[in-house]
């Protein structure tokens, strides 16, 4: 899961996602339950929210990698 504030823009959220699943992929002990599946955007403020008070969240689905 990763968070950020202000506005969720297209732009960013998509920069955001591929961040989110560079930082899964470098980890060896997890990986993506559902690599077709993009992450969820969680937006929690209604619109009349400054950005500076604004609170999102990118969650993405992950399983332990089973070790041999």
């Amino acid at each position: 899961m990763a968070w950020f504030g202000g506005f969720a823009g297209e732009e960013d959220v998509a920069a955001r996602r591929a961040e989110l699943a560079a930082r899964v992929a470098t980890d060896a002990g997890w990986e993506v339950a559902d690599p077709g599946e993009p992450p969820l955007l969680l937006q929690y403020n209604d619109p009349f929210t400054p950005p500076w008070k604004r609170r999102n969240e990118l969650a993405l689905p992950v399983r332990k990698v089973a070790l041999a």
